[in-house]
């Protein structure tokens, strides 16, 4: 995979590539798209019935998409002014 992406002229953010993040970013591109598991266990060659792809990979993207500040009170500098 290493010699494909440099044979490709891409280049990485400083992380190193591997086969690896291949199969992991197909299962959380797939899952975030609303695969079913037996679409993630065909792409990603997990034995039918593994948890792994939906419990590693899609759930840790599906919790990127919660914005934990959100339920952080903002001030309203305008609320102060009509009391």
């Amino acid at each position: 995979m290493k010699l494909w992406f440099a044979a490709a002229g891409l280049k990485s953010d400083g992380r190193p590539g591997s086969s690896h993040g291949l199969r992991a970013g197909g299962a959380t591109g797939l899952g975030a798209s609303g695969a079913t598991d037996e679409e993630l266990w065909e792409a990603g060659r997990w034995k039918k019935g593994s948890p792994i792809p939906r419990e590693r990979y899609v759930r840790p993207a599906q919790d990127a998409n919660l914005d934990v500040f959100q339920r952080v009170p903002v001030h309203d500098p305008t609320a102060a002014a009509e009391e």
